[in-house]
């Protein structure tokens, strides 16, 4: 399944390309609450931490975590990491590995009904041997079950990094824009001014010695008045 898979987790890592900013926390953990919060709250169950996520958070370092109603643990952290951020997703699948897990259930189902076969037919010989058809048909269908289930939840892993990724990133773009729409007027307007300063000096420079004299007289007269 992968080297970001571990015996009792699945995990997805992405890198960020920037920091993380408040808006795109927030943005976070409202995706995350449409996805794996239960709607048990809204009937008034009081059900603990199952069902609701936790949010943490240590220097510039976040953390959302959430437990399902059937045990499932899953963990998203994002901390800064050199320019960027890095995107850390775990959700814990198991107690054991796949391989443990598939004798720990299949073996116990096995026994119980080589005992029912033996107890029907009344024989322990049969019962003996039902036990050895069960476990061998058993133990590989519950392993088969347990590996496509931790596939399947390591696909949505990759989807939910995907959609938490693009959250990111269009606020990450639409903040660039907007910064950059500022700088774009702010250059427009000092383009304006400067060019309507060139304007007046060149007319100025075109003005007649007459112009000249008729501007002072205009200033001493104002400066009397006042």
């Amino acid at each position: 399944m992968g080297k970001n898979t571990t015996k009792t987790h699945v995990r997805v890592d992405r890198l960020l390309p920037s920091d993380l900013s408040e808006d795109e926390w927030e943005e976070v953990i409202f995706a995350l609450k449409r996805r794996f919060e239960s709607d048990s709250y809204d009937l008034g169950l009081d059900l603990g931490s199952f069902g609701r996520g936790k949010i943490e958070q240590i220097g510039r370092s976040r953390e959302w975590r959430h437990t399902s109603l059937s045990g499932v643990q899953t963990t998203v952290l994002l901390r800064p990491y050199k320019k960027g951020t890095r995107m850390e997703i775990s959700q814990r699948v198991g107690t054991a590995s796949t391989k443990t897990e598939s004798w720990a259930y299949g073996l116990p189902f096995a026994m119980l009904f080589a005992i029912i076969t033996g107890a029907v037919l009344k024989s322990t010989l049969i019962g003996s041997a039902a036990l050895v058809g069960w476990t061998a048909l058993l133990v590989p269908l519950v392993y088969y079950l347990d590996t496509k289930w931790r596939e399947k939840k390591h696909t949505q892993l990759v989807g939910l990094a995907d959609e938490l990724e693009d959250i990111v990133m269009r606020n990450s773009t639409e903040a660039t824009l907007s910064a950059t729409e500022k700088e774009s007027v702010s250059d427009s307007v000092r383009d304006t001014v400067n060019d309507t300063v060139n304007e007046t000096r060149e007319s100025q420079l075109d003005w007649s010695p007459e112009d000249h004299a008729e501007a002072d007289a205009t200033r001493t007269r104002s400066r009397t008045r006042s």
